[in-house]
């Protein structure tokens, strides 16, 4: 189960992705990837799974919207109608975003390291 902390983390850096990109569209692994910078010289990999607990709670909250493609894999994108102030308060307040009763740890434990 994915880290309250780690996933609000992804939230915020997905809101930010999605300000200054708002034509993205990608798979949860791509996401990962591409999409969540975690700073610093060298790349660090993001688990998928925390990705795909922010994007529940960015789908919840009607700011990304889910779209099944021809090869089968479901793709993310920033739904037409929301605005940009929506995006900065995420990206600001990521608990704007993310659900209390999300089944997530407890946010007071500190976040995991990523490998």
């Amino acid at each position: 189960m994915p880290n309250r902390l780690d996933v609000m983390t992804i939230v915020q850096h997905v809101s930010k992705y999605l300000r200054i990109h708002p034509q993205a569209c990608d798979t949860p692994e791509g996401i990962a990837r591409w999409w969540v910078n975690m700073d610093g010289p060298v790349p660090v990999p993001v688990p998928v799974v925390t990705v795909e607990a922010a994007l529940d709670c960015l789908l919840m909250c009607g700011v990304v919207e889910a779209q099944s493609a021809i090869d089968g894999r479901v793709r993310y994108r920033r739904r037409a109608d929301v605005q940009d102030d929506r995006l900065d308060a995420i990206a600001q307040d990521p608990e704007f975003a993310v659900p209390k009763h999300t089944g997530l740890a407890d946010p007071d434990q500190p976040p995991r390291t990523w490998h």
